[in-house]
């Protein structure tokens, strides 16, 4: 569990809710099964209700899509450093760690939670 930045007792609108890292595992699972079937080319999307189907019933399916941000922008800002970590760790963190909930339509200059607090975290588990 984190220290330097546990979450509040009244949370902000804006904060990302926790979610269950077993959907969080899920939903990872799902979108790397769907990248490796697609064809490459013009983007894809996926809709909200396929990510609902692999969480668990009563999911926030959308807090789990948002958490995903965290693992994908890691993954471009330290390519590799999955291979290395302990996964299950990892999730564990992602589906927890305090985050923000980005907005459509809004351009946003940093990532929505503190890259380098979770690279601690990481390599404090």
């Amino acid at each position: 569990m984190y220290h330097s930045r546990q979450m509040s007792a009244e949370p902000n609108r804006d904060d990302a809710p926790p979610v269950s890292p077993a959907d969080l595992q899920a939903v990872c699972t799902a979108l790397q099964e769907f990248h490796a079937r697609s064809e490459p080319g013009p983007a894809t999307s996926i809709d909200i209700r396929s990510l609902q189907q692999v969480c668990s019933p009563g999911a926030d399916a959308q807090a789990v899509w948002a958490r995903t941000l965290i693992l994908r922008i890691l993954d471009h800002i330290v390519p590799g450093w999955m291979e290395q970590a302990n996964m299950d760790r990892v999730i564990e963190l992602a589906a927890r760690f305090p985050m923000k909930t980005m907005q459509p339509g809004i351009e946003y200059h940093e990532p929505p939670f503190d890259v380098r607090e979770f690279m601690k975290e990481i390599a404090a588990r």
